[in-house]
């Protein structure tokens, strides 16, 4: 199926859910008719001309398969890539990452690191840590956008979440996640030592996925222009954790 095929086919099924369509109004607002005669006519030409909350919208009510095939991000929106292995000057210096890390980063675009904490014990007080902020109401229903303009629905993104960017803070109230939370962001303060990556923040949040299909739809964590995120770094606290 051809790429417009595609898209086409994803705003039928669209157009043709009674609730998506609704959701998609009010996010919208008011247009006049010509305004909106042209809208959908690009629409149907190239998705990516959507703002990036009616896309999220609508890869909301389309099955995975079709999702990846018509989620395509222009190029000129993509923030360029960091090249690790060409920056490095201090490879001696590295202990959370090897070389093979950075040629991984480099060609692949991640890196997947078994056993980032051995203790078991450990795991299992951060993992009561944050079932303690669930319990007790630390977490949040996550919403998309900032201020005014922020929405929420679970279809599009189900998560409890919490930010978590003051560690001092959060290492006088849960030890043993601040813990981890310091160990995560010694990857980025390696990465600016040994490959200048010149980072000078990060930004962390806890998320819990409660269950009965609650998912985040694929989505870009930067644009150009952007907050520019430029690494994630993720650790799965699931028990046993496979994939």
């Amino acid at each position: 199926m051809a790429e417009d095929d595609d898209i086409a086919a994803v705003l039928r099924m669209v157009t043709s859910n009674k609730s998506a369509m609704q959701k998609l109004t009010e996010l919208e607002g008011p247009q006049t008719e010509n305004s909106s005669s042209t809208s959908t006519e690009e629409s149907k030409k190239d998705l990516s001309s959507l703002p990036p909350h009616l896309k999220a919208m609508i890869m909301g009510f389309v099955d995975e398969k079709t999702r990846n095939k018509t989620l395509r991000v222009p190029k000129h929106l993509l923030l360029p890539p960091f090249e690790f292995i060409k920056n490095t000057k201090n490879e001696s210096k590295l202990s959370y990452l090897t070389r093979e890390d950075l040629e991984k980063l480099d060609t692949q675009g991640f890196v997947v690191k078994d056993g980032f904490l051995k203790d078991a014990a450990l795991l299992q007080a951060i993992r009561d840590e944050v079932e303690q902020m669930k319990e007790t109401g630390g977490l949040k229903l996550a919403g998309m956008n900032q201020g005014q303009e922020q929405w929420r629905d679970k279809t599009i993104r189900g998560d409890l979440h919490a930010w978590v960017n003051d560690i001092d803070r959060i290492s006088l109230q849960l030890p043993n996640l601040g813990l981890l939370l310091r160990k995560m962001d010694a990857i980025r303060l390696e990465m600016n030592e040994v490959c200048g990556f010149d980072s000078p923040k990060c930004q962390t949040q806890v998320a819990c996925y409660p269950g009965e299909g609650a998912r985040y739809v694929r989505h870009l964590d930067a644009f150009i222009g952007g907050a520019n995120r430029r690494i994630t770094v993720l650790f799965y606290l699931n028990a046993n954790w496979k994939k």
